[in-house]
């Protein structure tokens, strides 16, 4: 008589189990962190596109502002952080001059909100007519070149003496404890007298 075969059962021991659960279980970890460190960098490119773009917007406007001025229409009190000047509207060709707008624009940086405000301001009332706001400025963005060629501070003197205006934006922001900062330097010629 023969002896009967012992069937043995073909199963996983636990220690191949928990060798499996934890290869699975790296694997997920590494996934993951994979996915995170990609959330992250496409948060970071986008906040760092606004940035870019907030701030080519700011000097993109103050120098279409600038260039439809005259050296001769800036205020007294025009510094590194405060300019206000009339924009010509068109020019007289019967009396040879030109036709001024019956509005001030004002840009002004305040160091304490680093914001740069930008106003049109009624020539006879005094009324502000429009505001905006641009913030996250690091710095205040009005210089002028003096007769050397180096950057100095604005002033009145500077505009009326080499009609240059020498712009610096200087933007950052904050995201995800990461900072980000964003720069734009453009050189601005008055018109002559």
């Amino acid at each position: 008589m023969q002896k009967p075969k012992k069937i043995r059962k073909k199963a996983l021991t636990v220690i191949e189990l928990l060798s499996v659960i934890l290869i699975l279980g790296l694997l997920f970890a590494a996934i993951f962190q994979a996915l995170i460190a990609g959330q992250l960098a496409n948060v970071l490119g986008l906040e760092k596109i606004y940035l870019q773009t907030d701030t080519r917007r700011l000097l993109d406007w103050l120098v279409k502002d600038l260039r439809s001025t005259q050296a001769s229409e800036f205020s007294d009190n025009t510094s590194i952080n405060y300019i206000r000047f009339r924009k010509v509207k068109g020019y007289n060709t019967s009396a040879t001059n030109y036709i001024w707008e019956d509005n001030y624009t004002e840009y002004s940086y305040d160091n304490l909100t680093q914001t740069i405000t930008r106003r049109i301001i009624n020539v006879t009332t005094g009324n502000i007519t429009g505001s905006w706001t641009f913030y996250n400025i690091s710095a205040a963005p009005f210089y002028t070149r003096n007769s050397t060629g180096s950057i100095n501070p604005l002033d009145k003197e500077g505009i009326l003496h080499n009609r240059n205006l020498v712009l610096n934006i200087s933007s950052f922001s904050q995201k995800r404890n990461v900072n980000l900062t964003f720069s734009l330097n453009e050189e601005v010629r008055i018109r002559n007298p």
